[in-house]
């Protein structure tokens, strides 16, 4: 029998990107009660309760470290906090910006990571 291009046991780079893409949704995609979690971590956020929501949020990334939405709300409540004692602001908000890019790139799609 003739064997076809493709058909192989071996994984093909559409295979093989197909299997990224559904790992990098895979990612992105809370539980329901990790989502609301993340409903925490708004509500936190627009009540000023910027402490509360760094909480929340880090327990989301405890569970889902490449969750881009948290990232970015994280990023975005540290930027309205100040830096921990023994850190300067300098440092502080450069972190604050990176977990921000970071959960863009984790989630370009999503309105809350470019809030």
């Amino acid at each position: 029998p003739k064997r076809r291009k493709g058909k192989g046991k071996g994984n093909t780079a559409a295979q093989k990107k197909a299997a990224a893409q559904k790992k990098a949704v895979d990612e992105q995609t809370l539980s329901p009660k990790l989502q609301g979690t993340f409903r925490s971590v708004i509500k936190a956020y627009e009540s000023k309760a910027y402490k509360k929501g760094l909480k929340h949020a880090d327990a989301i990334l405890k569970i889902n470290q490449h969750h881009g939405e948290t990232l970015a709300m994280k990023g975005l409540l540290m930027k309205n906090t100040e830096p921990p004692e023994g850190m300067d602001e300098k440092t502080h908000w450069a972190r604050a910006e990176e977990l921000l890019k970071l959960g863009i790139q984790h989630n370009m799609k999503s309105p809350v990571c470019w809030h």
